[in-house]
């Protein structure tokens, strides 16, 4: 509790008036400035170190995403003295005298405080910048390492830690390829690895909708591996660029196992610059993925869903629309998503095909201040934890305004997603957020933030399974819920060199 205590007690003074800091925060922001100065010259044999922190004191009213009247598993007949049971109010009293229902019922809405620390330092590697001209940078991040932890005040037993790796070795691959001739050729590879448990992430409602009667909310452990390469070449006008990705999730424990898939892709972009066209950059990209759900679900060896192969062409434009205020991408085409029939045990044998598209659209009013007006929406499919697919409609409004140059910001935001199983349930998520930001200084930075979610959804998975206890055979249903709704407030300090 302590350390709860300090935590907030530390972003509490950092919120109070500038005035009242005095020639203390003189003295601070001083020696920030060294320190500062210091980690810009310091090296790791030939890499920068850039390190970052952030602690957060977070509030919420909903710690497991659950609705209110949430009852995920139903007893609805048992075999008794007198013959079978089906009386709704007799078979509620039988439900509560069984272990076997307490342990999975539903804990409902639970509010909590919650610590959140996130340690994290890039590597980065100082180019020439004629090696790194297009992608626009001076220097190449090789590697990066986040830790975080969630610490619950009263749920303890949610307390989770997370780590994300990250690497982008161009830096070493640019001395294999010929930059000598106006920078035509350029490589670029990477990779991440990540230990996810957050139980706040709302993508874990999916995994809570499999209907496995025995799911433990505390449960969701996943390890995530991506790996990505890419080559292209540009001369004049013209470009084209050709890469590939690997992506595995894994989850630790076996009742969710359903969820595991591994996605190997292939894309290809082919663009040309149109300077008679306000400068616009007209392309075509085209992808192929390839998704093969695990084969650990079932029994501990048997594949619960299809694998399937997608396939994705659209053509757009991007650069400024009207006027150089708005900038943005705009693209369409066309999806397919074909199931591999008879690999999986689901019984899903549904396909998508469709039009789909994305749009990114971002515009500036004013140069003298950095407020900025954002627009994004795509369709498209995605894997699924419960059927073959997701079908995909999402996109977010957000705004953000710097009210005092360099001192505060603020910012608002709306998100929607419409997400359609292929076979199974379906669901609106809505979020809202709005937050205000101080710069306290040059590398701290306090801010306050208020988000709202709310999930809706229908078409819910029902299964009817049954059991035998003490000589007596009981009859039940689980039923997926993706019903929440979710206060959150985060009061957090983020110090970054």
């Amino acid at each position: 509790m302590k350390f709860h205590l300090g935590a907030a007690a530390l972003a509490l003074a950092l919120l109070a008036p500038r005035a009242s800091a005095g020639d203390l925060t003189e003295s601070i922001a001083q020696t920030m400035d060294n320190l500062d100065k210091q980690i810009e010259e310091a090296r790791v044999w030939k890499f920068g170190v850039r390190p970052r922190f952030s602690q957060s004191i977070i509030w919420t009213d909903n710690v497991y995403l659950n609705d209110r009247g949430e009852r995920p598993i139903r007893l609805i007949g048992a075999t008794g003295p007198n013959g079978f049971v089906t009386d709704p109010k007799k078979l509620r009293q039988i439900q509560r005298g069984l272990s076997d229902f307490n342990d999975v019922e539903s804990v409902g809405r639970v509010d909590d405080f919650i610590s959140r620390t996130q340690l994290g330092a890039d590597l980065v590697l100082p180019v020439n910048p004629e090696y790194t001209k297009i992608f626009k940078a001076n220097e190449i991040k090789v590697f990066s390492a986040d830790l975080r932890h969630h610490e619950y005040f009263d749920e303890n037993d949610l307390d989770s830690t997370d780590f994300t790796l990250s690497s982008d070795v161009f830096g070493f691959l640019s001395d294999i390829i010929d930059f000598e001739r106006g920078n035509r050729f350029w490589v670029r590879a990477g990779g991440d690895y990540s230990r996810l448990e957050e139980p706040l992430d709302t993508n874990i409602v999916e995994l809570q909708q499999i209907g496995i009667a025995s799911v433990n909310f505390r449960s969701f452990e996943r390890n995530e591996l991506e790996l990505r390469a890419a080559a292209g070449y540009r001369h004049n006008l013209l470009d084209a660029s050709l890469g590939s990705e690997y992506f595995r999730r894994r989850l630790t424990d076996s009742e969710l196992r359903q969820a595991e898939y591994e996605r190997k892709n292939i894309h290809g972009e082919v663009g040309y610059e149109l300077p008679w066209f306000q400068e616009k950059r007209a392309f075509v990209r085209a992808d192929f993925d390839q998704f093969e759900p695990g084969d650990r679900a079932v029994s501990g060896s048997d594949q619960a869903l299809n694998d399937g192969d997608r396939f994705r062409i659209v053509a757009g434009v991007e650069g400024a629309f009207l006027s150089k205020k708005l900038m943005g991408r705009v693209a369409a085409g066309y999806e397919a998503w074909d199931s591999d029939v008879n690999t999986g045990l689901s019984g899903d044998t549904n396909d998508f095909n469709s039009m789909v598209g994305e749009v990114e659209l971002a515009y500036r009013p004013w140069e003298e201040r950095n407020t900025q007006f954002q627009f994004t929406y795509e369709r498209t499919t995605e894997a699924s934890a419960i059927s073959n697919f997701n079908s995909i409609h999402r996109g977010t409004i957000s705004a953000s305004h710097e009210i005092v140059p360099r001192k505060w910001d603020a910012d608002l935001s709306f998100g929607f997603t419409r997400t359609e199983a292929s076979e199974g349930p379906r669901s609106k998520l809505y979020d809202v957020g709005m937050g205000i930001t101080y710069h306290w200084l040059k590398q701290v930075e306090v801010s306050l933030r208020y988000t709202y979610s709310y999930s809706d959804s229908w078409k819910e998975i029902s299964i009817i399974s049954s059991f035998s206890r003490g000589g007596r055979d009981y009859i039940y249903v689980s039923e997926s819920n993706g019903d929440f709704f979710v206060n959150t407030i985060a009061l957090a300090v983020d110090v970054r060199f």
